[in-house]
């Protein structure tokens, strides 16, 4: 039997080209451009969150404090230790028990001697479990040791930092109270421009350990100086850019080797464009980098219309005016 011959079938084999490979590559390089910025854009504002809401919760600890204590703590506060002596202590030692962490808060109440001025290393070996995740930003280079993000209005800079010699209530919320002699006492009731509009805690890239109570380390000011004044103050850079830091690293809030340097005792963050602060009434909200400073020193000052002014036209004699005109 004979068979047809079939014709052989050719298949033709053909890659990419060169061409068409560097085209190919180009479209996902430009997809990848594309949707990278916005994950990133997405997990910003996931850490933004986490940052809000630590200090929201930090806020309302505060607020807490004051319901009990009929008074808000000092920025360094006098605390009563079992052997019945008074022991300066810093604001956050004060509010481990409303930040659910009663157990530190026993450990600091049996110290016997002033925090900071008492060596921490043989009350918590290594300084191991001062570490609290409530006080982070996620945003932040975190130090994991007593790392805190946040600082606390003290009003107008002190007068070792070229501001008043003396405390003025009407400045900010968190006053020095280490001498029992002369208690300072800021209550709510004093806020008189309004707890939903005076700043209580801030965020600051610059901010030390969360057991310091030097105010160079955990206070936010504003200056009472004349508008002439900000350019020697601060060496020609913007008054309040809460988003910078000085190109040789991150710096003391209000020193540089002795220096004065107004542009660190503000607030500050790794958020682009914007610093979260927390209010006395306890909300939460972001702070634009490019806000006016005179604003930013009306929302400081807890009574405007008293606060520090060496003259009409300085930082706190315009918030005055303005106050008195409304």
């Amino acid at each position: 039997m004979k068979y047809a011959h079939l014709p052989s079938l050719s298949v033709s084999r053909r890659g990419f080209t060169l061409v068409e490979l560097l085209v190919v590559i180009a479209i996902i390089g430009m997809l990848v451009g594309l949707v990278l910025p916005a994950v990133q854009s997405a997990r910003e504002r996931g850490r933004n969150t986490v940052c809000k809401s630590n200090m929201r919760q930090v806020a309302m600890a505060v607020i807490t404090y004051e319901n009990a204590k009929n008074r808000y703590p000092g920025y360094l506060d006098l605390f009563r230790h079992q052997n019945q002596n008074l022991y300066r202590r810093p604001l956050m030692v004060l509010l481990l028990p409303y930040l659910d962490r009663r157990d530190l808060a026993d450990k600091f109440a049996t110290i016997p001697g002033d925090i900071p001025g008492t060596s921490l290393g043989s009350f918590f070996p290594g300084l191991q479990g001062l570490f609290l995740d409530i006080l982070v930003c996620p945003t932040d280079r975190v130090n994991r040791a007593r790392h805190t993000a946040f600082v606390y209005n003290t009003g107008t800079a002190p007068g070792w930092l070229g501001g008043p010699s003396g405390q003025n209530p009407a400045d900010g919320v968190f006053l020095w109270n280490g001498n029992p002699n002369n208690p300072q006492i800021m209550t709510s009731d004093r806020i008189y421009d309004g707890l939903e509009h005076t700043i209580m805690i801030s965020e600051n890239i610059q901010a030390r350990y969360w057991t310091d109570a030097d105010e160079r380390y955990i206070g936010m000011v504003w200056w009472d100086v004349e508008p002439s004044e900000f350019g020697s103050f601060i060496g020609g850079q913007s008054v309040l850019s809460v988003n910078q830091e000085n190109n040789a690293g991150v710096e003391p809030i209000n020193e540089i080797s002795g220096t004065i340097a107004i542009r660190y005792a503000r607030p500050s963050s790794y958020h682009p464009g914007s610093v979260n602060v927390a209010y006395c009434d306890g909300h939460v909200q972001e702070l634009n980098e490019g806000i006016d400073y005179i604003t930013y020193a009306h929302l400081m000052t807890s009574k405007g219309r008293s606060c520090t002014a060496k003259s009409n036209t300085s930082v706190g004699g315009q918030v005055r005016q303005t106050v008195v005109n409304k």
